[in-house]
């Protein structure tokens, strides 16, 4: 009986689980938006690789701002992963 309740929690913890990492980022969805309003070929690469270098900024104009550090890492790897030149 004890191994039924801990399966079924195992198996409700796993569901849940895999439904928060279904779900995108705020700055996937970011990058998602630029690559959609740029009509990048391929937005969800471009949004994939922006996710992985965007950081959160405030700025004194706009509050939870997603912004790329200058310098040529972020351009590469939106090269070499998705073939999109900026």
């Amino acid at each position: 009986m004890l191994w039924r309740v801990t399966l079924g929690t195992s198996v409700a913890l796993c569901a849940m689980v895999s439904v928060a990492a279904a779900a995108p980022s705020p700055a996937y969805r970011a990058g998602l938006k630029v690559a959609k309003s740029r009509q990048y070929e391929r937005p969800e690469c471009y949004a994939r690789v922006f996710a992985e270098h965007a950081h959160l900024i405030n700025h004194r104009k706009a509050k939870n701002f997603w912004a790329i550090s200058d310098g040529p890492r972020f351009s590469t790897a939106v090269w070499n992963e998705c073939r999109i030149s900026r």
